[in-house]
């Protein structure tokens, strides 16, 4: 590719716009300066090949940094992930700190190999699966140590609400990113599924939620070990209603929330660098969203599948069909769709087929003459040299060498655009002002007031006393 201009004149009528904008995939951009873009296909961890990747540049004295391990973003999101914890856990005694402790253990890896989003997640997650918890483990110590059958419903049910709430705030907040339809916005939508926040908070969550369960068979055998039931000591005035000393943990992390964002959003935007970024053929519809064209992603809407009806969605969904190169314009990079015209063209250009993307069925005739014997008569007739059938589209994609530019493309496993773009753009888009205010209110209303009102937390315990009270 670097060498295409030696090799091939301006005025070479086998070049086309898909290979005069193939270079631009290894061109980038960090901090004004350019810089020159490499792939790497390993299954390392992103931490091993860096210094694999060391041992061998750092003697030739290079400036090179590999984006995929993170560096001062991944060092920030590790410091917010665990002052946001050691905050919930001063607000903890006893068994509801181990309880929090040990629920660290699935969002840990999570927030080390993800991004912001997921350190948002186990923002407003964490706090009220640790609410549910010490109030189940409270339960369960009641039911199992006591031997109470006092209505647990009635202590459980708000947690489980306010935890349901935040799972589905959480989940719907980061579906759909802001700003108008444009390449970047369909960079961070396609950002946004690779970020399968539902699955993620899913399976965190359920890990949490295992611990409970874990916690019963515990306490069994510790009751299994006593010679007598244990006394449950009840105060005979009620407790004073003061504040509780878990303010200013909760505070502090509503503070932490609020300035994580802008200062990921800072490091990355001096660190980051402008290169190829995948993007979703289609924008992002406004909520309720109605499910994407299958046409998108294969003809029975299965990503992975390349099919005629994708291909065609791809160049129209960018204005391309009928004009040859998305790769003419400035805001994309050449895609399979364009690959596909480059291989038409080339096939085609020794019987004058032009620059675009061939239509299923399309074929290139070839006209010549003919002598009927019995009139001698000239006839004009055309004979069908090629023919761009699914045939021919399977065959292109099969001859695909997977260390090439379109081998890169195929392994994405969907049809889509590429564009040249800085990391701080999309997290700008897939996370905009708008939703961190809101954001931060849900964090402030979910967690805050119910985890610090007085009336609530002194109302609940005064009641669960005076239906459990016992003669002596």
């Amino acid at each position: 590719v670097a060498d295409l201009a030696n090799r091939l004149e301006s005025s070479d009528p086998r070049r086309d716009p898909y290979m005069d904008n193939l270079s631009r995939y290894f061109r980038g951009e960090r901090r004004g300066e350019p810089w020159q873009i490499l792939y790497l296909k390993s299954r390392s961890h992103p931490l091993v090949l860096r210094r694999r990747l060391a041992a061998v540049l750092a003697p030739e004295g290079r400036a090179w940094r590999l984006p995929e391990s993170g560096g001062a973003q991944k060092l920030l999101l590790i410091a917010a992930f665990a002052g946001a914890a050691l905050l919930v856990l001063a607000g903890r005694r006893g068994s509801g700190r181990t309880l929090a402790l040990l629920s660290l253990v699935p969002w840990l890896p999570r927030v080390a190999v993800g991004g912001p989003l997921d350190l948002y997640s186990f923002f407003l997650l964490y706090p009220l699966w640790v609410i549910l918890a010490e109030s189940g483990y409270a339960c369960l110590y009641d039911r199992v140590v006591l031997g109470w059958r006092a209505d647990a419903d009635n202590r459980l049910r708000p947690q489980a609400l306010l935890l349901a709430a935040g799972f589905l705030l959480a989940t719907l907040l980061f579906q759909r990113p802001g700003g108008e339809d444009g390449p970047a916005q369909r960079a961070a939508v396609w950002y946004l599924q690779q970020a399968n926040l539902l699955g993620k908070n899913s399976v965190s969550l359920a890990a949490n939620l295992l611990l409970l369960p874990l916690a019963a068979v515990r306490l069994r055998c510790s009751r299994a070990n006593h010679f007598h039931a244990v006394f449950q000591p009840l105060p005979i005035r009620p407790a004073p209603r003061r504040m509780p000393r878990r303010r200013l943990p909760v505070a502090s992390l509503l503070l932490l929330t609020a300035v994580s964002f802008p200062l990921l959003l800072l490091v990355t935007e001096r660190d980051g660098l402008t290169a190829p970024w995948p993007a979703a053929p289609w924008p992002a519809a406004p909520w309720p969203a109605a499910p994407w064209p299958a046409a998108t992603f294969g003809s029975t809407g299965g990503p992975g599948e390349f099919s005629w009806k994708s291909i065609t969605a791809l160049a129209r969904s960018k204005g391309a069909i009928g004009q040859g190169a998305a790769g003419q314009s400035a805001e994309y990079l050449p895609d399979l769709a364009d690959y596909l015209a480059h291989r038409a063209f080339q096939e085609g250009l020794a019987f004058g087929r032009p620059y675009r993307l061939p239509s299923p069925g399309e074929r290139i005739t070839l006209s010549y003459y003919l002598v009927l014997p019995d009139s001698r008569e000239v006839v004009k007739t055309r004979r069908v040299v090629k023919r761009y059938q699914s045939a021919w589209l399977d065959q292109t994609l099969e001859k695909i060498n997977p260390g090439d530019v379109e081998g890169l493309l195929v392994a994405q496993g969907a049809m889509l655009h590429v564009i040249s773009q800085g990391e701080d753009v999309i997290l700008r888009l897939a996370f905009p002002p708008a939703k961190q205010l809101l954001f931060f209110l849900l964090i402030a209303v979910l967690v805050s007031y119910f985890y610090l009102t007085p009336s609530l937390l002194y109302g609940m315990r005064n009641l669960l006393i005076r239906r459990n009270q016992h003669a002596v």
